[in-house]
């Protein structure tokens, strides 16, 4: 009877586990129904209990791998994201199971028939390892803060999962072997071979950890080189804006002047081809956007002329009823990749190409909307021909609404697809 309670409730720890190792990674679905969602995660339950009571070894542990891939079905995320974390899990769970059994079996100089048919070591076994597995999950969750899976290139996700594969094959084999063998050394040291096996494991997902770091930080920092070689053109485009300006309002007087006496001695042609001259640079000003905030504006700026040079109608706005106080080299970030997207659909659109929205700030909030032309009802669908890039664009905006514990929202209809993203103004 206690082999049977020690089976229930570790199957029902290790289902815990699981769904909250795939909830560190990813979103749950919006399921309608609560119900279908619950009566989904009894039946994986139910499942995974009998099969924990009847089966062992290389045939549970396929059922165990079924069962995680199930419950990756409640989370939002690609396929082969789903496939990996379920190897990983996997590892996770026959490492600790194997790493109490050994032990188990080397300490107190028992085999392996002798361990599974002790129904106090057999249940202890297990539930130490469950609880071993709820410690890794926990701790895994603590530090996923900085390690984004879905920003890792499906190529770079398939060599990492060759690791784990191979760590399930070798600790299965390794299990087989344990059951037969007596030697209390060799015992001894399967335990160790198998936990350095799972330190190549962690070491090898650092190291991804830490390479995924520093491409993110590579791109950032080339957005930042970027934007500062922009501002700085903006400031001295304002500049010389400003002085010509000056200039033309300093010699209005004298402009008016010689214009009467060209007009009057019948050179009406030179003072209208001088007047375009003025009215060129007037519009050059207009297309200057000034507003206070350098980095917003030099990426408006710089967004709004590219728009414009392929043929897309532009029309934002800015109402600042506040102080920004976050840092706007963020919210550059933010609008750059917004507009990026709009212009890449506006130009796949073969009606009239229109970006429109504004950036609005007060005192608890910094809001921008961006609506724009789109041929489809999925706006974030790319069209280039390099797509290792595609999809950052997006996850940036998500990440940095979360780091100021805001939101971003991308919705779509009729030929309209609309961004919005709410930042907290602090």
């Amino acid at each position: 009877m206690i082999r049977i309670i020690a089976n229930i409730f570790g199957a029902l720890l290790q289902v815990y586990c699981i769904y909250i190792f795939f909830d560190a990674f990813n979103k749950p679905k919006v399921i309608i129904n609560k119900w279908v969602n619950r009566a989904i995660i009894t039946a994986v339950c139910a499942f995974h209990i009998v099969t924990s009571i009847y089966l062992m070894g290389t045939p549970l542990l396929l059922c165990f791998l079924l069962t995680a891939f199930i419950l990756s079905q409640l989370f939002s995320s690609k396929q082969y994201i789903k496939f990996v974390l379920t190897i990983v899990i996997a590892v996770i769970c026959v490492a600790s199971e194997f790493i109490v059994s050994a032990s188990i079996m080397a300490f107190s100089n028992s085999d392996f028939e002798n361990v599974t048919g002790d129904d106090t070591l057999y249940s202890l076994g297990l539930l130490l390892s469950a609880f071993i597995q709820l410690a890794i999950v926990v701790i895994v969750r603590l530090f996923k803060h900085d390690f984004s899976v879905d920003s890792i290139k499906r190529s770079h996700l398939a060599v990492i999962s060759v690791l784990p594969i191979s760590t399930i094959f070798v600790i299965d084999m390794m299990y087989q072997v344990l059951g037969v063998i007596e030697n209390r050394t060799l015992k001894v040291l399967f335990v160790i071979s198998s936990m350095l096996l799972i330190t190549s494991n962690i070491v090898t997902v650092e190291v991804v950890r830490r390479q995924n770091r520093m491409y993110k930080s590579e791109l950032e920092l080339a957005f930042v080189k970027s934007s500062l070689a922009e501002q700085k053109k903006h400031y001295a485009d304002i500049s010389a804006s400003q002085e010509q300006i000056k200039r033309i309002n300093h010699d209005l007087k004298n402009f008016y002047i010689s214009s009467i006496a060209q007009i009057e001695s019948g050179n009406a042609d030179s003072v209208a081809d001088k007047m375009k001259q003025e009215l060129d640079v007037i519009d050059a000003d207009k297309a200057l956007i000034d507003t206070g905030h350098p980095a917003i504006d030099t990426i408006f700026e710089n967004k709004i002329a590219a728009a414009n040079s392929h043929g897309i109608t532009c029309d934002i706005k800015f109402k600042y009823q506040a102080e920004i106080l976050i840092d706007e080299m963020d919210i550059s970030i933010v609008v750059g990749n917004i507009m990026d997207n709009a212009i890449e659909a506006c130009q796949a659109f073969d009606g009239k190409k229109v970006i429109e929205g504004y950036i609005h700030s007060n005192e608890s909030d910094v809001v921008i909307k961006i609506a724009n032309s789109s041929a489809n009802n999925d706006g974030l669908k790319t069209k280039k021909s390099d797509k290792r890039f595609h999809g950052y664009g997006t996850k940036s905006i998500t990440s940095l609404a979360e780091k100021y514990s805001g939101s971003a929202k991308f919705t779509s209809d009729n030929n309209r697809f609309n961004t919005l993203v709410i930042l907290t103004n602090r």
